[in-house]
C-alpha cells in the first residue's frame, strides 16, 4: 500500500497568529530557513500581493522560493482582502493573481490549479468564467455545501460542469489528523511515529485509495516556536526536515496536485453549475 500525499502550503505574511515583529522576522530570516527544510515535493500557494512584498523585502528569499526544486505553485487571488471586502471584484482578483504569477514564475513551476484563499463557494457566474482558465480549483470542505452530503462524506474530487466544460474540484479538509498532530509535533507533544499514524489515518479515511490533499499554512512553523523564560527559541525547522524524512522512510510518497488532476479525468462525480 502506497500512501500518496499532496502537501499544500499556503504562505500568508499577514497571518493573524503572528505579531508585526514576528512577521518582519519571518520575512527577513525565517522563511529561508523553512525553504531549506522542504525536501519533498510540495505545492505552494501565495497571493501575488505577498509575493511582490517578499521580492521587495528579501530578494534572496524570493529567488529561492520561486526556483526551489521541490516546489510547484498554485494560482491564487492577488489579495486576501479583496475577496472579503469587495466580493463583486472576485473574478478580477483571480485573474490579476494569475497574470502576475505567470510573469514572476516560470511556467514549468506553475500548476494550472486555483487556490482561492478566503473564498466561499463561488457563484455560478464565477464558475462559468473560471472553468475555461483552470484545470482545477481547491475548495475548503467547510466553505461548500452539497445537498445530501455531510462535510465528512464529501468526495475527495469531483467535476463542476458548465456548458460541457468542467473543472476538477479538490476538497481541502481542515479537520485532518495531520494538521492536529503537526501542531503538537512542533511543540514536542507528538513523535514522528504519531504523525505518520495521523497521515495514514487521514489517507485511509479520505483519499479513496488515491492522493490525500493535506493543506496547512507554512506559518505553522514560526507560530509553533516554543518559548523559554519569555524568550522565543529557534523555530523548529529541524523537526520539519525530520518528519519528512521519517514519512518517506515509512513509504509515504509526496506528489504534486497536478498528478491528482490527471488521475481523475474520468470521474463520475459532477455538480452542474
Amino acid at each position: 500500500m502506497i500512501v500518496k500525499v499532496a502537501l499544500i502550503y499556503h504562505i500568508n505574511f499577514n497571518h493573524l497568529s503572528l505579531s508585526f515583529d514576528q512577521r518582519c522576522e519571518y520575512l527577513k530570516n525565517q522563511l529561508e530557513e523553512i525553504l531549506d527544510s522542504i525536501i519533498v515535493n510540495s505545492n505552494v500557494s501565495i497571493c501575488t500581493e505577498d509575493l511582490i512584498l517578499l521580492r521587495v523585502w528579501n530578494e534572496n528569499a524570493y529567488n529561492r522560493l520561486i526556483t526551489h526544486p521541490k516546489i510547484k505553485f498554485l494560482y491564487t487571488p492577488h489579495s486576501h482582502l479583496i475577496n472579503n471586502l469587495f466580493p463583486n471584484q472576485l473574478i478580477y482578483n483571480f485573474f490579476l493573481g494569475k497574470e502576475i504569477l505567470s510573469r514572476e514564475i516560470h511556467k514549468d513551476k506553475i500548476q494550472n490549479i486555483l487556490y482561492p484563499s478566503e473564498v466561499e463557494w463561488p457563484g455560478s457566474n464565477i464558475i462559468r468564467k473560471i472553468i475555461p482558465s483552470y484545470d482545477g480549483i481547491i475548495l475548503g470542505e467547510n466553505r461548500i455545501k452539497i445537498d445530501g452530503l455531510a462535510e465528512k462524506d464529501l468526495p475527495n474530487l469531483f467535476f463542476i460542469e458548465n456548458n460541457k466544460k468542467s473543472i476538477v474540484a479538490i476538497i481541502s479538509r481542515k479537520k485532518l489528523e495531520y494538521r492536529n498532530y503537526l501542531h503538537k509535533y512542533y511543540l514536542d507533544g507528538a513523535s514522528n511515529k504519531d504523525l505518520f499514524k495521523a497521515v495514514k489515518k487521514d489517507w485511509l479515511n479520505y483519499s479513496r485509495n488515491s492522493i490525500l490533499p493535506a493543506r496547512i499554512d507554512l506559518e505553522v512553523v514560526p507560530f509553533n516556536t516554543a518559548t523559554k523564560n519569555g524568550v522565543r527559541l529557534k523555530q523548529p525547522t529541524n523537526k520539519m526536515h525530520q518528519y519528512q524524512q521519517y514519512l518517506c522512510s515509512r513509504g509515504v510518497e509526496f506528489v504534486f496536485l497536478e498528478e491528482l488532476i490527471n488521475a481523475k479525468k474520468t470521474d463520475s462525480n459532477k455538480i452542474i453549475q
